[in-house]
């Protein structure tokens, strides 16, 4: 065997052995990469925009459903919150089945019972009010969605989800968004024609970064809670 080919077949095997060892720490680091994927609990940025349901089975709408809610992890003081969404679906489109809101702890498990809401008459911000029954617990977080089935449950439904965290008085300066959006909703409730109330109200919406025509739509809709 002539040195020439002694020195090309060592290059060779020297070759693979790096190209072996390259191809082992890619897939390691993949591995890596998407155990940590799986385990990483699903708290903070919200679904906040409809998602799910195909157009076929769904109204088009200028504007999705909508959670009004901060890109983070909610906050709140109150055992029992108000969680607040812009529905562009109403009761005169093909939608037929209740809007589902449901609470879940950090386990997974269901906390009280689904919530089942009628769709309004006219595109509407409605609040999702906790009932007593349902309590969150201090420095606990929570899973929320709300969905609505456009045909029936046996299809994918539109809908949002998110977290919220209740905190302890003891531990915050300021009220939370959350509890700053209902208290002015519920005064809103009270004066529906308030110019004032108006501006105020569109100037909190639009601290969550909407579109331009996306903030105006949820600033003119009416309340209901």
């Amino acid at each position: 065997m002539s040195k020439h080919f002694q020195r090309l077949k060592l290059t060779l095997i020297v070759g693979l052995s790096l190209l072996n060892c390259l191809t082992l720490d890619m897939a390691r680091s993949a591995q890596s990469q998407t155990t940590a994927s799986a385990v990483r609990p699903r708290v903070g940025r919200p679904i906040r925009q409809g998602q799910g349901a195909s157009r076929g089975d769904c109204p088009q709408v200028t504007v999705p459903l909508t959670a009004l809610v901060p890109l983070t992890e909610g906050k709140t003081l109150s055992a029992h919150p108000t969680f607040w969404f812009y529905i562009p679906y109403t009761k005169s489109t093909k939608i037929t089945v209740p809007a589902k809101f449901s609470l879940r702890d950090s386990a997974g498990n269901l906390v009280g019972h689904d919530i089942e809401l009628s769709l309004p008459t006219t595109p509407s911000v409605i609040g999702v009010h906790l009932p007593a029954t349902t309590t969150l617990e201090p420095m606990q977080s929570y899973r929320w969605f709300f969905a609505i089935y456009c045909t029936s449950e046996d299809q994918p439904p539109i809908s949002v989800e998110g977290s919220v965290q209740r905190l302890s008085s003891s531990l915050v300066k300021d009220p939370p968004f959350l509890d700053v959006l209902t208290a002015l909703a519920e005064h809103r409730l009270t004066k529906p024609q308030d110019v004032a109330l108006l501006a105020k109200w569109k100037q909190l919406l639009n601290q969550l970064n909407f579109t331009p025509s996306e903030l105006e739509e949820m600033t003119t809709a009416p309340l209901s809670q």
